[in-house]
């Protein structure tokens, strides 16, 4: 997958589209991206981080409070 990166502003931008010219610069300030190929930072993660947030586990990490105000609305 192709990676750009904006020079002037650090914006990061993913995906095929960066082999077009029309999506070489910049959404943001304009200027060129520095383009390269190679996996993005969020493929990354290990695959267990995936199932962190389980309906079966979500009581764990958000508080009571939260849940009731949830399922109430």
């Amino acid at each position: 997958m192709l990676q750009g990166i904006c020079p002037r502003c650090g914006t990061k931008f993913y995906g095929w589209a960066l082999k077009n010219p029309e999506h070489q610069d910049c959404s943001k300030c304009g200027s060129w991206l520095n383009i390269t190929e190679g996996p993005p930072e969020y493929q990354r993660i290990p695959p267990a981080i995936n199932n962190i947030y389980t309906p079966d586990n979500i009581r764990h990490i958000l508080k009571e409070t939260d849940i009731d105000r949830w399922l109430d609305s």
